[in-house]
């Protein structure tokens, strides 16, 4: 089956200064997985992918005016369980933040709500000993590369 319809999005690197980085638990109910995501979603109608970033980043965690850096990093995943499927185009913004405790009270839907199961910050060491899902796959390597070598001059693929 081809896939033909995308999904454009924005997601946020919440990066602490202790390199700690935000994630979120999210249970895919059509599949009956969880993963541990970055803070993102959907680019709305008229939005540009800064102000999604912030938009959502706002309504998953509850911290208000993120200052949404460079785009790092880019994937595009085809989403087959989804009614109709589509493939997910994602774009991913170095966000630094300090410490902050989130909060899913401004998610606006109930069905939105039910998908986050948990936050936490994670430390890279952390991320790369886990046995956990991450998306992308390959989030602890990606992050030693931007820890080790900076932030790159345009956003690489993600895995």
């Amino acid at each position: 089956m081809e896939i033909t319809r995308v999904r454009s999005t924005a997601r946020a690197l919440l990066v602490t200064p202790e390199r700690e980085i935000l994630l979120v638990r999210y249970f895919a109910h059509a599949i009956g997985r969880a993963y541990w995501i970055t803070p993102g979603g959907g680019i709305e109608a008229g939005e540009s992918e800064r102000e999604a970033a912030v938009r959502e980043v706002a309504e998953e965690t509850g911290l208000a005016s993120a200052t949404i850096g460079p785009a790092v990093w880019t994937r595009s995943v085809p989403i087959p369980w989804a009614e109709p499927p589509f493939v997910q185009r994602e774009t991913y913004f170095w966000t630094p933040t300090p410490r902050f405790e989130p909060s899913a009270a401004a998610i606006p839907t109930e069905a939105e709500r039910r998908e986050i199961e948990a936050y936490r910050w994670w430390r890279l060491e952390e991320i790369e000993a886990s046995s956990e899902r991450f998306a992308p796959r390959k989030i602890g390597a990606l992050l030693r590369t931007l820890f080790e070598q900076g932030l790159p001059s345009s956003p690489v693929v993600a895995e």
